[in-house]
């Protein structure tokens, strides 16, 4: 396959990218940023400098692809969300999936995957099981992911092959946030604990991605997350376990929500959700046990 990646030097789109690689498949990136991509990813990969959010020569590259993976977004966990970097957030989501729906449609042969996320569409569901087509919440960063996901609409209408990849939380960036405490013998899981946490190992996360391209089946949304949710307060044990230091310093909510304002939701709330799709189309996960793949994401570079 000839493959185009937007988001092709973030964690995700590195190791999507080195998949593709290592099958055979061409991998293009797309790149605000040219040299530091070059500097980041294998030499066999085809850069094109461009901005999702913007038209360029890139939109005449993509019917040249099998597929595109869409993964390009704005980080939500940068800083408070203040007006305007709400707005970044939309305009990064929003924006950027339009443009590269518009050329996908000019070749509707092309599969087109795209980039949501679970925990941002779903909100807090409590103990609710969740499949694929659970509604979405009713806050300030549900709305923009399901105005993520329509903004595919160019491509849908056109007869393309679209897939939503809602994204749980993928250890490897988990682990970015978690460990210092850990480290320092402070580590615990915020709020009550109770909170359901929709992991995913990243290699496997990858094979989903690329799943998604090839199956014909696979169109609409899908939870791309491990096959058991954990709470919070066993990911911390968990994670202490790995690191072989306590969890037993739990964060209190008042400190979470001082420390991050109204991006606390995202670490107080989760959904159970489960790859319900996924499993019936016939994915396999390959590392689905978060002892095992939390120990892999800490021994891995």
């Amino acid at each position: 396959m000839r493959v185009l990646v937007t988001g092709g030097t973030g964690g995700v789109g590195r190791r999507l990218v080195a998949r593709l690689l290592d099958r055979g498949d061409e991998a293009l990136v797309l790149s605000r940023d040219a040299a530091r991509a070059r500097a980041w990813l294998d030499p066999r990969v085809t850069i094109l400098e461009g901005d999702p959010s913007r038209e360029g020569a890139w939109q005449e590259v993509v019917p040249t692809c099998d597929g595109v993976v869409h993964l390009a977004a704005h980080s939500i966990w940068g800083r408070r969300w203040s007006a305007a970097e709400k707005e970044r957030i939309r305009t990064s989501r929003v924006e950027a999936t339009g443009r590269v729906a518009e050329a996908v449609a000019a070749a509707p042969r092309v599969a087109l995957v795209s980039a949501s996320a679970v925990g941002q569409y779903y909100g807090a569901h409590g103990d609710e099981p969740l499949d694929d087509d659970a509604a979405p919440a009713d806050t300030f960063i549900a709305s923009i992911c399901a105005d993520w996901e329509r903004a595919c609409a160019p491509a849908v209408d056109a007869g393309a092959r679209v897939s939503y990849a809602r994204i749980g939380v993928v250890l490897s960036s988990a682990l970015d946030k978690m460990t210092g405490p850990f480290r320092w013998f402070l580590g615990g899981a915020p709020g009550s604990g109770e909170q359901w946490v929709p992991w995913v190992d990243p290699r496997d996360l990858a094979e989903m991605l690329l799943f998604a391209l090839a199956c014909p089946e696979m169109r609409g949304p899908f939870n791309a997350v491990g096959p058991e949710p954990v709470r919070m307060r066993e990911l911390a044990r968990a994670l202490g376990s790995a690191l072989d230091r306590p969890a037993w310093v739990p964060v209190p909510e008042l400190a979470v929500r001082l420390a991050l304002g109204e991006v606390a939701c995202m670490v107080l709330s989760g959904a159970r959700a489960r790859p319900v799709k996924l499993e019936r189309l016939g994915f396999r996960h390959a590392h689905g046990d978060l002892d095992g793949a939390l120990r892999d994401a800490l021994a891995a570079p």
